[in-house]
């Protein structure tokens, strides 16, 4: 494995933390193309903008709020099947307070965004940038891979044969998490004890 920059590590691990949640939002909204639709027109400062409220959908929540579904899956709130509820009848369902239930996504996503201090990697010793790398990037991307694996397999299950994307989102997803997975483990066993 060729020598590549700090910076250049910390980016890429950047870019996978992205894609998983583009796909993270593309798994709970299966079947919903209107909101797809509308994701697609949203630009990054308009999502950003919008609160949420209790008579938004539980989908919508999901889509413009990628740090819901976690919140969700806890809570046990269908986001994908059950999505099209507003959220004040998904926690009616599930008996829990909408007050609360709002609370705690929003909590979720402020913990999303991402810090306001800029570590300067260049001078960090090269052991506090690799467990940042291991303790920070690896961690999550494995914790996001196993955690999505068997929820596209449920959406490609329950919306595979009337939307034939999914499957083929869940070859790419098997590729991605394969190479995420090889790439990992060479950076732990190879170019980090190096």
């Amino acid at each position: 494995m060729a020598h590549r920059p700090a910076g250049v590590l910390i980016q890429e691990h950047h870019q996978a933390k992205k894609l998983l949640a583009e796909l993270e939002a593309l798994v709970g909204v299966a079947g919903s193309a209107e909101v797809s639709d509308q994701r697609s027109h949203t630009s990054d400062k308009e999502k950003e903008s919008m609160s949420m409220s209790a008579t938004q959908t539980v989908r919508e929540l999901a889509v413009e709020h990628p740090a819901s579904t976690r919140v969700f899956e806890a809570l046990g709130i269908d986001y994908c099947c059950g999505g099209q509820k507003s959220l004040a009848e998904a926690c009616s369902v599930a008996k829990l307070s909408v007050e609360q239930v709002l609370e705690t996504l929003e909590q979720a996503e402020a913990d999303r965004q991402p810090s306001e201090h800029n570590t300067d990697w260049q001078a960090v010793p090269l052991a506090g940038l690799i467990e940042h790398i291991i303790n920070t990037h690896h961690q999550f991307t494995r914790e996001e891979l196993a955690r999505l694996e068997p929820l596209l397999e449920k959406v490609c299950k329950v919306h595979g044969q009337n939307h034939p994307e999914l499957l083929e989102i869940r070859r790419v997803f098997a590729g991605l998490s394969q190479e995420l997975t090889l790439h990992m483990m060479k950076e732990e066993r190879i170019l980090f004890p190096y």
